[in-house]
C-alpha cells in the first residue's frame, strides 16, 4: 500500500475545479498546481507491490505522460496557470498509474515489428531459436488454448520510489495558425527520475516464464510507453536499484569466477603432482622390473651355466673314477661294503668311505653320489638290480649316509 495519504487525482480531478469556485483569484491556478506538485518532493519510497514477476524501471527525460486523453479544462481562455490536458491517476491511491491493458497493448505491438524480426533477434539474443513468433504471440496475448488460470496476466504499474520528486508541469504549443503566436498548453507529467513497477503473473509455455520477463523488460527500454514516445516521453531506463543489483551480480559472478579459476588453478596443480608422482612410480616400477628382469637372466644364466658345470664335471668325475688307477681296488672294497653295508655298523661305513676318500681327486667329491649310482650299474653284472641292492640296504642309513657325502662335512673330510 502507498505511504502517500494524499489523494492526488481527486486533487487533481475534483479540488481542482473546487479551488476554481472557490478561490478569490478565479484565474490563478498556479496555487493549486503546486499543491498538486509538492505531495511528493525530492527522493522517496512511495510503495512497494508483491507480485509474481516484475521489472523496475526508471523514467528518463523529460518524463512520462499518461492519460492525456482525458478532459481537463473549463473551456474558459483567461484561466491563468490552467492544466488543459488530463492525466491517469489510480482511482484507489491516487498514484500514476500505466494501466495493465495499456502495457500489454504495448507489448503486442513490438510483435509486429519488422514482421516479427525484432522479437525473434531479441529471443535470439537469450539462445532461443526457432520458436515461431505468431504462436508465442498467440499464447501470451491471447491464451490460446488455455485456460484462464494459465493465461499470462499483465497488471498496473506503478511508481514505487522517486529521486526529485514524482509530478512536474510542461507544455506544448500548437500552431493553429502559421503567422498567429501559439497558445502554450500546459499538462502534467511524471518527472524523470521516478521509478515504475510494472507487474505480471507469468506462466511457463513456449518459453519460460523468466526469459518472457527479460523479453518484456528489454522491450520497454527499447519503445518507451504513453503518450508522445515520439518525441522523448516515456521512456525508461534500467532503476538504480537494478543497475547496483546488477553491478553487485556482476562483482559476484566476477568474484565466483576468480574462486573457480583459482580453483582449476590448484587443481591443475594438484592433478599435475599426481600425474608426475605417477610417472615417477611407474618409472621406478619399470626399472625394479628391468633390474628383477635382469637378475633374472643373470640367475638364468648362471644356472644353466652351473648346470653345464655339473654335467660336465659329472661326465668327467664318472670317467676319472672310472679309469683310476685304483679303481679295480676300489671297486672291490665298495662292492664288499654294500654286500656288508647292512650287517656293518653305521660308524665302521663311515670309516671306510673316508679311508676310500683319499683315492678320489678333490674336484671330484661332489660328483661321490653319481659315482655310488654307477656302482648300481656294476652290480647289475652279478644280477643284482638296483633296487634290488638299495633293498638290501638299511633304508635310513642309506639316505644319512648320502646326506653326509655332499654335506659339509663331507667336504672338510674328504
Amino acid at each position: 500500500m502507498t505511504n502517500i495519504k494524499t489523494n492526488i487525482g481527486r486533487i487533481f480531478y475534483k479540488e481542482y475545479y473546487n479551488y476554481l469556485y472557490n478561490s478569490q483569484d478565479e484565474t490563478d491556478l498556479s496555487i493549486i498546481n503546486k499543491k498538486i506538485f509538492d505531495v511528493v518532493k525530492g527522493k522517496k519510497n512511495i510503495e512497494s507491490i508483491g507480485f509474481k514477476q516484475k521489472i523496475n524501471l526508471t523514467t528518463s527525460y523529460p518524463g512520462l505522460l499518461i492519460g492525456s486523453g482525458y478532459t481537463h479544462e473549463t473551456g474558459e481562455k483567461d484561466k491563468k496557470d490552467e492544466i488543459k490536458i488530463g492525466f491517469f491517476f489510480d482511482y484507489t491511491s491516487g498514484l500514476p498509474c500505466i494501466q495493465g491493458s495499456s502495457v500489454k497493448g504495448m507489448l503486442r505491438s513490438a510483435f509486429k515489428k519488422a514482421n516479427g524480426k525484432y522479437v525473434e533477434e531479441l529471443l535470439k539474443k537469450q539462445k532461443l531459436e526457432s520458436i515461431k513468433i505468431e504462436d508465442l504471440e498467440n499464447e501470451i496475448f491471447e491464451g490460446k488454448d488455455k485456460s484462464i488460470y494459465q493465461r499470462d496476466m499483465f497488471f498496473d504499474a506503478f511508481p514505487i520510489s522517486t529521486e526529485n520528486g514524482l509530478l512536474g508541469n510542461d507544455y506544448i504549443t500548437p500552431h493553429a495558425a502559421p503567422l498567429k503566436n501559439p497558445v502554450p498548453l500546459q499538462f502534467l507529467k511524471v518527472l524523470p527520475q521516478v521509478e515504475f513497477q510494472f507487474n505480471f503473473d507469468l506462466k511457463n509455455g513456449i518459453i519460460k516464464a523468466d526469459e518472457k520477463e527479460k523479453l518484456f523488460r528489454q522491450i520497454l527500454l527499447d519503445f518507451g510507453i504513453g503518450a508522445k514516445t515520439n518525441v522523448g516521453y516515456g521512456q525508461f531506463e534500467q532503476s538504480m536499484e537494478e543497475i547496483k543489483h546488477a553491478e553487485k551480480m556482476q562483482a559476484e559472478m566476477k568474484r565466483q569466477k576468480e574462486i573457480d579459476d583459482s580453483k582449476k588453478r590448484l587443481q591443475a596443480i594438484e592433478n599435475k603432482k599426481i600425474e608426475e608422482e605417477k610417472i615417477k612410480i611407474a618409472k621406478r616400477e619399470a626399472e625394479a622390473k628391468e633390474r628383477q628382469k635382469m637378475l633374472s637372466e643373470i640367475e638364468e644364466k648362471k644356472n644353466i651355466e652351473r648346470q653345464q658345470r655339473y654335467k660336465k664335471a659329472q661326465e668327467e668325475g664318472i670317467k676319472a673314477l672310472l679309469a683310476h688307477k685304483d679303481m679295480k681296488s676300489f671297486n672291490k672294497k665298495i662292492k664288499s661294503w654294500a654286500n656288508n653295508f647292512y650287517q656293518q655298523p653305521y660308524n665302521k661305513c663311515i670309516k671306510d668311505i673316508k679311508l676310500q676318500g683319499k683315492l678320489i681327486p678333490q674336484k671330484y667329491i661332489e660328483e661321490f653320489i653319481h659315482f655310488i649310482d654307477k656302482i648300481y650299474e656294476i652290480e647289475q653284472n652279478n644280477n643284482r638290480t638296483k633296487k634290488e641292492w638299495k633293498k638290501n640296504l638299511n633304508k635310513n642309513q642309506y639316505y644319512k649316509l648320502l646326506t653326509f657325502c655332499i654335506g659339509e662335512k663331507a667336504n672338510k673330510w674328504f
